[in-house]
């Protein structure tokens, strides 16, 4: 619980620089295609998922 806490401060003094790590492309039953895109800090390796 108090690591939770340390990191989330530390991701919010951060000047994040990230990286992209994955891009994902999804494909539901109708057809329709979605790419979700994966980045990582390099300094603090706060990660965080866009969808677009």
């Amino acid at each position: 619980m108090l690591r939770t806490i340390c990191n989330y401060f530390r991701q919010c003094a951060c000047n994040h620089d990230f990286e992209t790590l994955a891009i994902v492309k999804v494909t539901d039953e109708v057809g329709s295609t979605s790419y979700h895109r994966t980045y990582r800090c390099k300094k603090c390796g706060f990660v965080q998922r866009v969808k677009l």
